[in-house]
């Protein structure tokens, strides 16, 4: 009866710090969210032709409620993808995986993509914001024999 008690008594224990770590691991990642929001803004830059898809991969971590929303020239460009690929070592809870789009050129010319990392329900300033260009060339001319 001694060791049941040992034994219940040590399984307490281990649990409680299993919770108290994960906790600040859960408060670094709001952390992080946070410096993020600060960072400096950066614009990339992609290329492609007319009709040539194009994909674009972002961290992301929907457990924590922020997700991608993009804004672009539909004339540009049609968005034909949008799906998250999650971390490949599942058992990590609370990693960040990626939200890949995939996009289709429609004409030549220049324009925009800008990714908003933010929660969709809140009204304050997104966690993050990347712009793209994109540069679409004429499609190539191909000979018919």
């Amino acid at each position: 009866m001694k060791k049941a008690i040992i034994v219940l008594i040590i399984l307490l224990i281990a649990s409680f710090l299993i919770v108290t770590v994960a906790a600040r691991f859960s408060t670094k990642n709001a952390e992080q969210l946070i410096d993020q929001a600060t960072a400096d803004k950066t614009e990339l830059i992609t290329e492609t032709s007319v009709n040539g898809q194009f994909s674009i991969k972002l961290k992301s971590n929907p457990s924590t409620g922020f997700s991608w929303g993009a804004s672009y020239d539909t004339d540009f460009i049609e968005l034909v993808n949008s799906t998250f690929i999650p971390p490949q070592d599942s058992a990590l809870v609370g990693t960040d995986g990626e939200e890949v789009f995939t996009f289709k050129a429609a004409k030549a010319g220049e324009t925009k993509i800008e990714f908003i990392y933010s929660r969709k329900w809140e009204s304050v300033q997104p966690a993050e914001k990347k712009t793209y260009t994109i540069k679409i060339a004429e499609a190539p001319v191909t000979e018919v024999k």
